[in-house]
């Protein structure tokens, strides 16, 4: 940072500590070509307004780069890259690597997350410790804050140092209604561009939580049982195995890979007659079952049975 920055903020932070948000906006926009001209803000300027809750400052940030922006003396240049500027003023980083936007969701501060994001912070920026926005949300399982994020494209598989990624951290926490707004989010964009929280029922959330606790115990025939019911249940004899459940079984081989057989309706139920003798070779005809077009089942006590996708992009 130069040194006119830096003396920039030595100002900034004599006025902010007084609250002296009329002299805030003036040293801004006296100052803006200069702020558009910056590479990088490597401050903690914003993060101590977040920590000390001066929101009224921070709004009048905000407001005064809106202004700055609709100034008709302001070069045509500049204007040309605003999303640029704000996003570099805004993605200030700390120490440690954290942006306003990474504190904001660590402190459950849906709004003002918000309207960093509106102010084109990088949604998906990750700190010193691999941790993003959307990690530090679900830590501290925020439905609001991790919806916010979400909508600005947020990304669910990023993983931490731990290796951890938000979807990891909603199994951790036993947290489905979480996990679930994670995975169909992105699930969401990733085939129409839109993210949105899908709706389940209570009833859904519930027996997928019946269904983790049988796989974090191991008891496989219990959860064989449990299956079984639901198939007694089901108009269509099919089970709609919830993502929360088949990713917590993923490091579980015998488990994942019956979960992913009563997925796919291939159970001993579901097999009758001749109609479903085949070999390991060959697989029943897509209309004999309701199957996808192209869908092929085996059953062999092999490794091969085994559905291999990721289970967090398994609908």
């Amino acid at each position: 940072m130069n040194q006119e920055i830096a003396e920039l903020y030595k100002l900034l932070n004599i006025c902010a500590e007084k609250s002296d948000i009329p002299s805030i906006k003036r040293i801004i926009s006296n100052n803006f070509e200069l702020l558009c001209q910056a590479k990088k803000h490597s401050t903690s300027f914003l993060h101590q307004l977040i920590e000390s809750d001066k929101h009224e400052i921070l709004d009048a940030i905000f407001n005064a780069f809106d202004e700055n922006f609709r100034n008709p003396n302001l070069p045509s240049h500049y204007k040309a890259i605003e999303a640029t500027v704000r996003s570099r003023f805004f993605d200030q980083e700390n120490a440690f690597g954290d942006t306003p936007l990474i504190l904001c969701a660590r402190y459950t501060r849906a709004e003002l997350l918000l309207k960093f994001l509106q102010n084109h912070a990088c949604v998906n920026h990750v700190n010193l410790a691999g941790s993003s926005a959307l990690r530090e949300a679900t830590e501290e399982e925020s439905p609001e804050t991790i919806g916010n994020l979400l909508a600005y494209s947020a990304d669910a598989h990023t993983k931490n140092a731990d290796k951890l990624s938000p979807l990891d951290i909603a199994i951790k926490k036993e947290n489905i209604a979480l996990f679930s707004m994670l995975f169909h989010g992105n699930k969401i964009r990733e085939t129409t561009g839109l993210a949105t929280a899908a709706e389940e029922s209570t009833t859904d959330l519930d027996l997928a939580y019946t269904l983790f606790q049988l796989v974090r115990q191991g008891d496989i025939e219990s959860l064989k049982s449990q299956l079984d019911q639901i198939v007694a249940q089901s108009e269509n004899q099919m089970v709609k195995i919830n993502p929360f459940v088949l990713k917590s079984a993923e490091h579980d081989t015998p488990i994942f890979k019956l979960l992913n057989h009563y997925k796919n309706g291939i159970y001993e139920k579901n097999i009758r007659g001749d109609a479903y003798a085949f070999s390991a070779d060959a697989a029943p005809a897509a209309n004999e079952r309701n199957l996808e077009p192209g869908e092929g089942i085996r059953i062999v006590g092999t490794p091969q049975d085994m559905d291999i996708a990721p289970a967090a992009g398994l609908s």
